[in-house]
């Protein structure tokens, strides 16, 4: 058979299948929701939760690192 017309036919099946998958989906999905659903949802999603107010402890500076006992200070 000539290439060219076994390239077609195949694709011509490909898509067909794929139309038919879609179609079987979509009539087997669950209805869309209700607009009063699809307005609390999208209210819950925009209205901003309530941000916790958290102490700050102070931070303390933390003290400077004592020289070892066998190095002598610099003497300058």
């Amino acid at each position: 058979m000539n290439p060219r017309v076994v390239t077609v036919a195949v694709g011509v099946l490909a898509a067909h299948a794929i139309m038919l998958t879609a179609a079987w989906l979509h009539r087997s999905a669950p209805p869309p929701p209700k607009l009063v659903e699809v307005q609390s949802i999208t209210a819950q999603l925009i209205t901003p939760a309530p941000v916790p107010q958290v102490a700050v402890a102070s931070v303390q500076q933390p003290a400077p690192p004592k020289p070892a006992p066998h190095v002598k200070p610099k003497v300058e």
